[in-house]
């Protein structure tokens, strides 16, 4: 990489706390990987001044926002299947039987044959939403996606939830 100009210097010099600031977040998540994931956004903070071109990439704060957590993602993708293990649905219906004695092992059964018709991403949101016990905008950034992105997940899931039970006269 090429050396900074002053300017580029500054800019980046300005950003880094919010690079810590986007750091934190994913290492509550990721409370084991906390360093790993503060040298990457700062490591994204002095990608961003070197590639900022303000007539091509507009903002420097959306600009550097964009490089910081794209360099922790591209981290978080090379830590593979290690990073979290989600749940099974037959662990998940475990979980929910623990923490309800009402539920008979039929209504587990039942429970799990419901996770099973959901799409892979749901199911996964599923699971470390009520395995691991993480919001769902926690596990979307878990799984890689937006904040945003895994609440809709998580209530899609919900909703087709809702409908499967209505349809077999269960809800």
């Amino acid at each position: 990489m090429d050396r900074l100009t002053e300017e580029k210097k500054a800019l980046a010099e300005k950003s880094v706390s919010r690079a810590e600031h986007i750091a934190r977040r994913y290492a509550r998540i990721y409370p084991l990987h906390e360093d790993e994931l503060k040298s990457r956004a700062t490591l994204g903070v002095v990608r961003a001044a070197a590639s900022f071109e303000p007539n091509k990439n507009g903002v420097w704060k959306r600009w550097a926002g964009l490089q910081i957590r794209g360099e922790i993602k591209d981290y978080l993708r090379k830590l593979g299947p290690e990073r979290c293990e989600l749940a099974t649905p037959e662990e998940l219906s475990e979980i929910v039987d623990t923490s309800n004695e009402t539920l008979d092992r039929e209504s587990d059964d039942h429970f799990a044959s419901l996770l099973k018709v959901l799409p892979k991403k749901q199911r996964e949101i599923c699971s470390l939403v009520y395995k691991m016990n993480m919001s769902p905008s926690e596990a979307g950034v878990a799984l890689g996606h937006g904040a945003r992105h895994g609440r809709k997940i998580h209530d899609a899931a919900l909703k087709a939830l809702r409908g499967k039970l209505e349809a077999t006269g269960s809800g």
